[in-house]
């Protein structure tokens, strides 16, 4: 058959084009990207096109999109590549030697709790290797638009293609100013519902909320945010001097702990769940899977969350049940 053919004329260059166009979504930007003539790249993706009986790529507005067909090439071809990769390298992986650029999609809480580990072991057993740390996107997005090598972030997603493994679990506490009249007295449901609070965002994460929000709307509670920042850094800033109070993951709170800055439980009891994902592609990957495992280990380290000295008994859930009334 003409098909058959077709696909056995299939090379991994093509399988290359073909991922890189998907990738950046234009083909000029693929043959940029491979020191190439826009020319090869079109007749690159026509003998894909032929071969697979589909359109591949169609025109969307001012650029193109992936037919169902497309997305399904791509994978497969990833899986190739992986697989050719794997094999180029042998079955046994020496970080010392490897070379590349890692790139890991993450946020403030990952950066703070565990990159700075997973930077030493780079430096350590890897220095052909560089890292490049991408803002919070979508996790799909992230790995399969982006070419992004992990995701690390405290959202829950489920995708085809897309492996994911539980990383750690941390607790929300509040930070504020030592000078804030809730920083030594008890913090309760009422007075921090009644706060002025200091809230961040995951970048180009759409919808995203830090749990204890939407916790206190479960109550009909419509808490009181005076800013909200996409940079975890700068939560710090806004607080000292302030009542106000922001509330984040201990690990990362623990970052502005000090005479500055105290920290304190929340009357809520909220877990903050970090997860990390890959494609299926980079299930087969060495270095990927080496990478994971030194995540793993920096994160299987971590010291418990924070909890500080609990405060007087008190029937917190009445509380909640009857601030919710």
């Amino acid at each position: 058959m003409n098909l058959e053919k077709d696909l056995l004329n299939i090379d991994f260059a093509s399988l290359l084009t073909l991922t890189l166009v998907h990738r950046l979504r234009s083909f000029s930007k693929a043959a940029a990207e491979l020191d190439v003539k826009q020319s090869t790249i079109s007749y690159t993706i026509d003998r894909l096109r032929r071969a697979l009986n589909d359109p591949l790529f169609v025109r969307q507005g001012g650029g193109i999109a992936c037919t169902e067909r497309c997305v399904e090439a791509v994978r497969f071809a990833e899986e190739v590549l992986a697989g050719a990769d794997r094999f180029a390298t042998g079955a046994a992986f020496d970080p010392s030697i490897a070379e590349g650029t890692i790139t890991i999609t993450t946020g403030f809480l990952v950066q703070t709790a565990i990159l700075p580990a997973v930077t030493q072991r780079l430096r350590r057993e890897a220095k052909g290797l560089k890292l490049r740390v991408d803002p919070p996107h979508q996790v799909d997005a992230a790995l399969f638009d982006r070419n992004a090598d992990l995701v690390i972030m405290p959202v829950a997603f489920e995708g085809n293609g897309v492996y994911r493994q539980h990383l750690f679990s941390d607790r929300e506490v509040a930070l504020m100013d030592p000078q804030n009249a809730l920083s030594h007295s008890e913090l309760t449901l009422e007075a921090y519902a009644a706060a002025d609070h200091v809230s961040f965002e995951l970048g180009n994460v759409p919808g995203f909320k830090q749990a204890w929000i939407p916790r206190l709307q479960e109550l009909g509670i419509t808490p009181n945010i005076f800013a909200t920042t996409y940079d975890g850094f700068m939560v710090s800033h806004y607080v000292r001097g302030t009542d106000l109070i922001a509330t984040m993951a201990s690990r990362s709170a623990r970052v502005f702990a000090g005479p500055e800055l105290v920290l304190r439980n929340i009357p809520l009891e909220i877990d903050v769940e970090v997860n990390m994902y890959w494609t299926a592609a980079a299930d087969r990957s060495p270095l990927n899977a080496w990478l994971r495992q030194v995540i793993i280990d920096v994160a299987q380290s971590l010291e418990p969350s924070w909890r500080a000295d609990p405060p007087p008994k008190n029937d917190r859930s009445a509380r909640e049940k009857n601030l919710g009334q």
